[in-house]
């Protein structure tokens, strides 16, 4: 696990395959290099959406993927808070079990 402070109130915290993106003190997108998938919290799930600052953040984040085999960068999914959430828990446990065994 390591955790970056990439530019003003931006944070990136790396886990496994797993990149996420902090607004402030908020996880707001996430990258899962496996599955070379793109993830942002859907703005109207959170209680107090997204201010342009943090949008802004997310936008050029998200820009800066590199394009996959393809050529072109991997799809982009709101999905809400609460499963949001669940990917960055699901993987942070997953990755502290395979360090555990």
């Amino acid at each position: 696990m390591k955790i970056t402070q990439i530019a003003a109130n931006q944070t990136e915290l790396h886990v496994g395959d797993l990149a996420v993106l902090f607004s402030y003190q908020t996880p707001v997108a996430a990258y899962n290099a496996r599955g070379e998938e793109l993830f942002t919290v859907d703005p109207h799930s959170l209680t107090d959406g997204i201010s342009n600052t943090t949008s802004k953040h997310i936008s050029t984040w998200c820009a800066g993927w590199p394009n996959t085999v393809e050529e072109r960068r991997p799809k982009c999914s709101q999905i809400p808070c609460e499963l949001f959430d669940n990917l960055v828990h699901n993987e942070i446990n997953h990755w502290h079990a395979v360090a555990a065994s």
